[in-house]
């Protein structure tokens, strides 16, 4: 897979639509149109999926018929020392039988979540060294310092010591002159 380290520069820094797709597990069979974009600020990778039945979460119906589309703009961490957005034209299924409407699965991320899976997992990994702290986590991935706090509430359960049956607080006070 190609990637890129602090030291190189832009033009040497590419990402492959094989890469993507390695790194997605997706088959290029899969892929209804692909482009990537590089800039000055980043890496912008457009996606769409071909259509395929989906079933629908309601009912348990399978269906093909696409409601709408709208654009999900995902930050990816496949660079550290770039930002790397992929801009997925995800579909809106309507079902026939109980007329709710879905959005189709996707590889990148959990319904809801604007970072992908890795870019989570990244995350976690890097807050298991005590060093780091969540300002350099968001930095290092491209998001916000709430995003990576939100992120490790979300996924970390850390078990509280018990209070003790009897706390005792000494009232001292001491004062330097």
């Amino acid at each position: 897979m190609t990637m890129c380290d602090n030291t190189t520069t832009m033009s040497s820094c590419i990402i492959s639509q094989n890469d993507f797709l390695v790194f997605f597990n997706i088959e290029d069979k899969d892929i209804e149109t692909f482009d990537i974009h590089h800039q000055k600020d980043g890496v912008y990778i457009e996606v769409t999926l071909k259509k395929k039945p989906h079933q629908c979460p309601v009912c348990l119906n399978m269906t093909d018929r696409v409601k709408d589309y709208s654009v999900k703009h995902i930050n990816h961490s496949i660079l550290t020392n770039k930002k790397c957005i992929i801009n997925y034209r995800a579909r809106r299924y309507r079902c026939p039988r109980c007329h709710k409407t879905f959005m189709e699965s996707n590889p990148f991320t959990v319904a809801g979540s604007r970072i992908s899976l890795a870019t989570v997992y990244n995350i976690l990994e890097d807050l298991r060294k005590p060093s780091m702290t969540f300002r350099d986590v968001a930095e290092r991935y491209h998001v916000s310092q709430t995003t990576a706090a939100h992120v490790f509430d979300s996924f970390v359960s850390i078990s509280r010591r018990p209070l003790p049956e009897y706390l005792l607080i000494d009232e001292v006070y001491k004062c330097y002159y």
